[in-house]
């Protein structure tokens, strides 16, 4: 079997592409490799990377040390976004009928991006799996009949565009862009309606989509990462972490918030505390700009289990986006208790008070964060209780095989 695996999320360098994102990417193709006898990838990649043979074979081989994956690596250029030249309600207004139009799923809705894949339809593959929703676009220039399609729709976009308007627009005019999440609900809809499966990382997803969509048409594919061996933080360290790519707008917020809005409340509670801030590009979140004291910004982190060695806790206090937070999973996994906003541990399958806190005020937050600093039995207790839900709903060989079993239950139906 012969499968083509589409995505705009483009590893580079892959030994640094290790959050949510690149986790389930990486998860899915590891399951389709194991099903089929040749994997090819297409990635759209930036337009600034400069795509040759020489570097489609350094990326490719790359990727088979880094990943252990056997593919055949081709790669096409995403469209450059050039600054909007029309006034501010034509262009937020502009993709309120088609999402292809709107920034930036119109990256990938060009000629380019639809006749590189048509020149790897020329394979004859007997399915493509489609990474998220923007890789879409490529498609729906093609006027031929596609062979099965499978998508993975961790980020329901439509959900997430409309929470990061309502918490944090940029300024006031931007909520314009509300007027774009009817089209993404529309064009989600149209993908799963297209597709031989649809995947979603959540029960809570699935219900969301079931609205508007055959419900036996989605299946959920949980986020999932290794079971780690348990920390035993030495006594006496009060840690809290937090961790993400601040790239993305809602990690950035959440950095922000716990800087500025829960730390010092802990401080008060906790006066010993240290808060460590993980993660590239921290020089996105605000206050990275005023060396806050007490607080270390570390950069990418190559090696997450001797960072966890040293974390008491880990606090999750998103406000904005959708899916399912990877970044709590792994605390799991490693028996680190989390804190966490409701939204932040939106679908995921952990017991408040039990296997994780939750609050959604800053003030109890701290309270809760500093109460597992001073408790260290409870804070064990709650740890290990994490760690036995995540060997439950979250080891990450358990849920490859669920992909494996679901592409080829899928494959086999006519259709």
């Amino acid at each position: 079997m012969r499968a083509l695996f589409v995505s705009r999320h483009f590893p580079n360098p892959p030994e640094q592409a290790t959050y949510g994102v690149f986790q389930r990417l990486r998860m899915f193709l590891e399951a389709a490799a194991g099903l089929c006898e040749r994997l090819d990838v297409l990635f759209f990649a930036p337009p600034s990377f400069e795509i040759n043979r020489k570097s489609i074979a350094t990326w490719q081989d790359l990727l088979r040390v880094d990943w252990a994956l056997d593919i055949n690596l081709f790669l096409s250029h995403l469209d450059y976004l050039e600054q909007p030249t029309t006034g501010a309600l034509r262009y937020y207004l502009t993709g309120t009928l088609d999402y292809c139009n709107q920034h930036p799923y119109r990256q990938a809705a060009g000629t380019k991006q639809a006749h590189a894949l048509l020149e790897r339809l020329q394979d004859k593959p007997d399915f493509i799996f489609l990474h998220r929703l923007s890789v879409t676009c490529a498609c729906w220039h093609l006027r031929q009949r596609l062979p099965p399609l499978f998508i993975d729709l961790d980020d329901l976009d439509y959900l997430a565009l409309s929470r990061r308007l309502r918490q944090m627009a940029a300024w006031p005019g931007e909520r314009l862009k509300l007027a774009q999440v009817p089209a993404l609900a529309f064009g989600t809809r149209k993908v799963i309606a297209a597709a031989r499966k649809a995947f979603v990382c959540s029960q809570l997803d699935k219900k969301r989509l079931s609205r508007f969509c055959r419900p036996e048409s989605i299946s959920v594919i949980p986020n999932a990462v290794p079971l780690h061996e348990a920390v035993a933080t030495p006594q006496g360290t009060k840690t809290i972490l937090f961790i993400g790519s601040y790239g993305y707008p809602p990690n950035a917020d959440a950095a922000e918030f716990l800087i500025k809005q829960i730390w010092p409340r802990i401080q008060r509670h906790c006066p010993e505390a240290k808060l460590i801030i993980a993660g590239p590009e921290p020089e996105k979140i605000p206050s990275f700009q005023e060396s806050p004291q007490s607080v270390e910004f570390t950069g990418f982190v190559r090696r997450l289990d001797e960072l966890y060695k040293t974390v008491s806790v880990l606090c999750c206090p998103i406000r904005a986006g959708s899916g399912t937070r990877l970044k709590i999973i792994e605390a799991a996994s490693y028996g680190v208790p989390v804190v966490s906003t409701t939204l932040g541990a939106e679908g995921l399958e952990f017991r408040n008070r039990e296997e994780i806190y939750l609050s959604d005020d800053p003030e109890e937050m701290a309270g809760l964060c500093a109460f597992l600093l001073n408790n260290v039995a409870v804070r064990q207790a709650v740890g290990n209780a994490a760690r036995i839900a995540f060997v439950r709903h979250y080891e990450r060989k358990a849920v490859i095989r669920r992909i494996q079993d679901e592409l080829t239950a899928a494959l086999s139906r006519r259709g």
